[in-house]
């Protein structure tokens, strides 16, 4: 499959301009190039923005605005869907996983990088969110760059196999990260209980369809419709390899996060984390399934029924609230509270800036 070796040229050439900088002149090279009103840089630069800056005439900023509508009210439901079904779908890919598993931010910072995925997701998902020079649009080309600054790293590297695993962060592997983040989100969603109606899963993947194109996917490989997008969701996990090693180190990786981050170790805080642990292990045997959960070697503790479980009553409350106008909203409300907490939790304070890293972490 040819896009499995093609990359992103334009991102990679700007990365390459930058590559001498130290990272505090990569920092401010990137903010003064994404500051409205933009200037003409020339060269590398300005082949990227002007791409970026070019809004495609089937951006529809109704259904985007709706679409961001449903991720804000889906609030603690789509975190978990997020975390424990779209990201583990993710490393799960036996070649798809290798750029995360070389560059060791899960092992190393897995509290800041799960912050980071939520800070731009939820940029990306806000009210006008995606408009050029808003932060989503800006947290998107920052995206686009520290991806291709890890392709960068692991191109020098004598670690990656070009061969057996293809480009790192390809055409085909950034394809399926944007399904991840629209289709396989929506599916999640509907696992949980929450009504999701056609038009919202059109909605979604039409905003997703423009992050595409803003983060450098091939326009011939983006998918235009909800159809198409689950059509190809469909192939890719037909032609997916078995979870593989790296698939189980970043998996338990992210499941032990909340041990990891523990600023005490009594054994109540202790008691606590592991609960937490176990909890997240069970939900997110339900989201991936029987078969994917045994390759990533996930236990099969009492906790994989909370989702069927907790399914009817979420549906009732669901029903309940789509005859509330109000009721809507309070849901939109403290899904946006949520994540806002969630994301501050995670960055401790600081802030998610998408710097492009230095060097490769991990042992892979």
């Amino acid at each position: 499959m040819p896009f499995l070796f093609r990359e992103d040229p334009k991102a990679d050439a700007v990365v390459s301009t930058l590559a001498e900088a130290t990272a505090e002149g990569r920092r401010d090279a990137i903010s003064h190039a994404l500051r409205l009103p933009f200037e003409d840089h020339g060269g590398a630069w300005s082949d990227l923005l002007e791409d970026a800056v070019t809004v495609p005439m089937w951006v529809d900023w109704a259904a985007l605005e709706r679409a961001g509508q449903l991720f804000r009210r889906a609030g603690v439901a789509g975190g978990l869907v997020l975390g424990l079904r779209s990201l583990v779908f993710g490393y799960a890919a036996p070649a798809g996983n290798k750029p995360l598993a070389l560059s060791g931010r899960l092992e190393s910072f897995g509290a800041r990088r799960l912050a980071e995925t939520g800070k731009f997701t939820s940029a990306v998902c806000a009210s006008g969110g995606m408009r050029v020079g808003a932060p989503g649009w800006s947290s998107t080309l920052r995206v686009r760059l520290m991806h291709a600054q890890v392709r960068r790293l692991i191109s020098a590297s004598a670690r990656y196999d070009h061969v057996a695993w293809g480009r790192p962060i390809n055409q085909h592997d950034m394809l399926s990260t944007i399904l991840l983040f629209s289709t396989v989100f929506t599916e999640g969603l509907e696992m949980m209980g929450l009504r999701v109606s056609a038009q919202e899963k059109e909605d979604y993947v039409q905003l997703w369809r423009y992050v595409a194109h803003v983060i450098g996917v091939d326009h011939e490989l983006i998918p235009t419709s909800e159809a198409e997008a689950r059509r190809y969701a469909e192939l890719i996990e037909l032609t997916q390899g078995a979870p593989d090693q790296d698939s189980k180190a970043l998996t338990h990786a992210l499941l032990n996060g909340p041990i990891r981050a523990m600023s005490k170790r009594d054994e109540r805080s202790l008691a606590v984390a592991r609960t937490q642990r176990d909890l997240a292990e069970g939900l997110c045997r339900s989201f991936v399934g029987e078969e994917v959960a045994d390759g990533l070697g996930l236990s099969k503790t009492p906790w994989r029924w909370t989702i069927p479980l907790l399914r009817p009553s979420l549906r009732s409350m669901e029903a309940v609230r789509e005859r509330s106008s109000l009721l809507t909203a309070v849901a939109e409300y403290l899904g946006t509270s949520y994540w806002d907490h969630a994301v501050q939790s995670g960055l401790r304070g600081g802030v998610a800036q998408f710097d492009l890293p230095t060097r490769l972490l991990g042992n892979g």
